[in-house]
């Protein structure tokens, strides 16, 4: 019997494991993340970019925050 959306559930003595998805290794929580560019992401004061770099080292904004900084520069 299927469940909406065409989902199976798995039988209750079933032996397969559900495996967690794991963030990837070096970085932070993307709502965190978001919430430190927006705040961030208007500024004239481009130590709080670099904060941003140092912080989120795979960041989303890397590349721009980058480009904050050579244009404040």
């Amino acid at each position: 019997m299927a469940t909406p959306g065409n989902h199976r559930p798995l039988p209750v003595n079933s032996t397969k494991t559900v495996k967690p998805v794991a963030k990837p290794s070096g970085t932070a929580d993307s709502s965190a993340e978001l919430a430190y560019w927006n705040s961030i992401k208007n500024s004239t004061n481009k130590a709080e970019f670099q904060s941003y770099l140092n912080t989120f080292k795979t960041g989303v904004f890397r590349e721009l925050a980058k480009v904050r900084i050579k244009t404040l520069e």
